[in-house]
């Protein structure tokens, strides 16, 4: 896999880390409320999004996608699971 694109996965990959440190023991109350946590789990989405858009900007990323039928999708999938699993724990 391309360097470029190795770095992108990773600012994804710390981002979701980071929602899921954030989220870690709050309520569907604390984040209604606190503005603080919301904004810094929303800049989190942002980090994610901007990657995303720059990772499918290079031109093997796309290549690879279709080769490998539609795993852009899948990933897409997984990222979404990933960074949301720390939501299910809140109670």
């Amino acid at each position: 896999m391309p360097p470029e694109v190795l770095k992108l996965l990773h600012d994804i990959r710390q981002a979701c880390g980071l929602i899921q440190q954030f989220t870690a023991d709050k309520t569907a109350d604390d984040f209604r409320d606190d503005a603080q946590l919301r904004s810094a789990i929303e800049r989190q989405f942002i980090t994610i999004g901007e990657a995303l858009q720059q990772a499918l900007r290079l031109p093997q990323v796309p290549a690879m996608a279709v080769r490998r039928n539609d795993q852009s999708a899948r990933f897409g999938y997984l990222l979404a699971a990933t960074c949301l699993a720390g939501f299910a724990a809140i109670s």
